[in-house]
């Protein structure tokens, strides 16, 4: 299955939904900590943009606070909402998706960036250093 460049790292803001667009599929991508999620971009209950939400533990919607936890695209308990959650891969700092959406409320396997910002952090330092 062919992957589609999403966006790079350093795009994403921790705690900040990004907008994405692939095959005309609206897509919110969260960083949260040393984690990345893509989730379907449109709330469940109106269809508002998740991306114009917040993050606080979950994707909150803008417009009538509907809540999706990033990791799984479920709505917390005692809701039963759901939306369809995206496998991601890391090459470097490119963010690669599989456009194929998972089943809604489907956990995605955990796509963790805490390696791969270390590894950057000592190449800018390296490179830093042998400019001096």
């Amino acid at each position: 299955m062919k992957k589609h460049v999403l966006l790079e790292l350093a795009e994403l803001n921790d705690r900040e939904p990004a907008y994405a667009l692939v095959h005309n599929v609206d897509l919110v991508v969260v960083r949260y900590d040393e984690e990345v999620s893509v989730l379907y971009g449109r709330c469940a209950h109106r269809g508002a943009l998740m991306s114009d939400g917040y993050i606080d533990g979950c994707i909150t919607c803008p417009w009538h606070g509907f809540q999706y936890r990033p990791e799984d695209g479920c709505s917390p308990p005692p809701f039963t909402e759901k939306i369809a959650t995206y496998e991601l891969q890391l090459d470097g700092d490119t963010v690669l998706l599989n456009p194929k959406a998972l089943s809604d409320g489907t956990e995605r396997p955990v796509t963790i960036i805490d390696e791969l910002i270390d590894t950057a952090t000592a190449q800018t330092h390296s490179e830093r250093q042998n400019n001096a």
